[in-house]
C-alpha cells in the first residue's frame, strides 16, 4: 500500500486504513463493528466505487454467506441501532443514521427528540415541515 501512496487518492488511502483498522478490531460477534466503516465508505467513495467494493466482497463469499449478508442489509426491521457519535457534523450524522434506520427506530427517536424540545422549538420544526410539504 505504501508503494502506491504517491499515486493513490487521499480518499482511497483513508478507506484502506479504515478497512484495515476495522478488520483488526472486529470480532466474530457480527457485523456491528463495521458501521463505522460504512460511514467512511459513504463519505469518501462514489456510488460506483461503493458498488464495486460490495460486488467484490459478495463475490468472495460462498452463496450462503452472500445471501446472509444481502438479507441483513435489505431487511429493514433490523434497523441500525442507536446513532453513532458524530463523525462529521451532527446534522450529517443524523442524515446518515436516518438513511439506515428502520421505521420503528425513526418513529421512536423522532418522538423522543420532539418530546425533549421546548414548545417553541417544536413549533419551529412543525412550521419548517409544513413549508417542506407545501413546496
Amino acid at each position: 500500500m505504501r508503494a502506491l501512496s504517491p499515486y493513490t487518492k487521499a480518499a482511497h488511502l483513508a478507506v484502506a486504513h479504515m478497512v484495515a483498522n476495522t478488520l483488526t478490531l472486529a470480532d466474530d460477534k457480527g457485523l456491528r463493528a463495521f458501521w463505522g466503516l460504512c460511514l467512511v465508505l459513504r463519505k469518501k467513495l462514489s456510488s460506483s466505487e461503493r458498488q464495486g467494493l460490495a460486488w467484490a466482497a459478495l463475490m468472495a463469499c460462498n452463496d450462503d454467506e452472500a445471501q446472509s449478508i444481502a438479507e441483513a442489509v435489505l431487511t429493514p426491521e433490523l434497523g441500525i441501532g442507536w446513532p453513532l457519535p458524530p463523525f462529521d457534523g451532527v446534522l450529517e450524522e443524523a442524515v446518515f443514521w436516518a438513511d439506515f434506520a428502520s421505521q420503528e427506530e425513526l418513529r421512536a427517536y423522532a418522538f423522543s427528540c420532539l418530546d425533549r424540545l421546548s414548545a417553541e422549538e417544536r413549533r419551529a420544526i412543525w412550521r419548517a415541515l409544513d413549508r417542506q410539504v407545501a413546496a
